[in-house]
C-alpha cells in the first residue's frame, strides 16, 4: 500500500485504489491539464499511487520518487475534490511518518500556490510539457 492508505482522521476516510475507476476519473479529469490517459495508465500499473477520499468526495494522485541514499519523495500528480487544507497537513504527517524526506506537486491553480506558500514550501521550478 501507499503512505496515505487506511488513515483516518478528522472524519477522512483514505482508500487506495488499484486502478483508475470511471468513478474515480470523472472526479480527476476536471483537475488534470497534462494527459489524463497517460496519468491512468501509470495509476493502472502501479507506478502511481490513486486515493479516494470520503468514499470518492476527493482524489489524490501521488508517485514515491526515490533518489540518491535514502532521499525518498512523494510527488503529488494530483488532488482533486474538498478539504485541501486538511489534506494538505494529512498528507504532511503521513509522509513523515512513511520516512519521505520531502513532498513536490506541480500545479496551475493559483489557489493551490497560494496554500503552498502557507504551508512552507518552496517553488522550485514550473513543468512545462508536450505530449508527442
Amino acid at each position: 500500500g501507499g503512505c496515505m492508505d487506511g488513515v483516518e482522521k478528522q472524519k477522512v476516510k483514505i482508500s487506495l485504489l488499484s486502478e483508475m475507476t470511471e468513478k474515480a476519473a470523472s472526479g480527476v479529469r476536471p483537475a488534470v491539464l497534462s494527459d489524463f490517459d497517460e496519468l491512468a495508465r501509470r495509476v493502472n500499473s502501479g507506478w502511481y499511487q490513486l486515493y479516494e477520499i470520503n468514499d470518492g468526495e476527493s482524489y489524490l494522485i501521488t508517485e514515491t520518487i526515490n533518489y540518491a541514499g535514502s532521499d525518498k519523495r512523494l510527488f503529488v500528480w494530483c488532488y482533486a475534490g474538498k478539504n485541501i487544507r486538511e489534506m494538505f497537513q494529512i498528507i504532511e504527517n503521513a509522509a513523515r511518518r512513511s520516512g519521505y524526506s520531502a513532498i513536490e506537486y506541480q500545479t496551475h491553480r493559483p489557489g493551490m500556490r497560494k496554500m503552498a506558500e502557507i504551508n512552507g514550501y518552496n517553488e522550485l521550478v514550473r513543468i512545462y510539457r508536450k505530449s508527442l
